[in-house]
């Protein structure tokens, strides 16, 4: 509802937008032919969604060691604290990640990564598959977020009134999305956390899958002036030995 208001209020960027080939298509397609809402639309709902998942996730996880695997208190905080550590060890790898991999490709091995902790997780509820759970989901976590905006930017015009209502998705997942898994383990217990971390995962993916089905590559404007390199001849210019001279041609 939040992302629907905020970007009713904002004009749509006039962008040409290429096929799955990266050529051009009819500007009746462009982004006031609904692509640039619809993105918008699915990177908001993805972001939002991802966003309370690793919220939720990271601070549930120590009030599930404590009631659900009957851990100390101070055990069951080293249990968070795989999790925080396993966000900040993914954070560290996506660096090199991102320069050898494409946004897409990225968001596709942590989604993967994350069904395949849940249903870890399922299986083993309790002792070492918990601890190596909680450490893949912060590590799966870590690269989604720069590497959803970088899906964005690869398929719609980023303008900065789009980067915020993707910003403020984001922020409303996080106050949101929290309460509603609280909610739900207060109605079904604290047992069913992996069956309610699996829910909000398989929505994710469902989003994701969503908006790979519906992007097209844009067509980003080439520049106007561009400055071109140019050998002069040192006899032409007066000079002793050759000159290199910067020039930019008129538009």
């Amino acid at each position: 509802v939040l992302m629907g208001v905020l970007f009713c209020c904002l004009p749509p960027p006039d962008v040409q937008l290429g096929n799955s080939d990266n050529d051009p298509v009819a500007p009746g397609m462009g982004a006031r032919g609904g692509y640039h809402f619809l993105m918008t639309l699915l990177c908001g709902a993805l972001i939002a969604s991802y966003c309370g998942c690793e919220v939720a996730v990271l601070n549930f996880m120590a009030v599930y060691g404590t009631e659900a695997m009957g851990l100390q208190k101070q055990t069951a905080t080293w249990l968070a604290s795989t999790a925080w550590g396993g966000l900040v060890a993914g954070r560290l790898l996506g660096i090199p990640a991102s320069m050898l991999l494409s946004a897409k490709s990225l968001l596709t091995l942590d989604f993967v990564g994350c069904a395949a902790t849940v249903a870890l997780f399922w299986a083993c509820p309790s002792g070492l598959g918990a601890w190596a759970s909680a450490a893949c989901l912060g590590l799966c976590f870590a690269s989604a977020f720069a590497s959803i905006l970088g899906f964005a930017d690869r398929h719609m015009h980023m303008t900065g009134a789009t980067t915020g209502v993707l910003m403020a998705c984001a922020a409303a997942g996080e106050m949101v999305s929290p309460m509603a898994v609280a909610a739900s383990l207060t109605f079904w217990g604290i047992t069913s956390f992996a069956v309610v971390i699996g829910g909000f995962v398989a929505w994710t993916v469902l989003l994701f899958l969503g908006a790979v089905a519906v992007a097209r590559p844009a067509v980003k404007p080439a520049p106007t002036r561009s400055a071109s390199l140019e050998l002069a001849d040192s006899d032409a210019a007066g000079g002793d030995g050759d000159d290199i001279r910067l020039t930019a041609p008129d538009a």
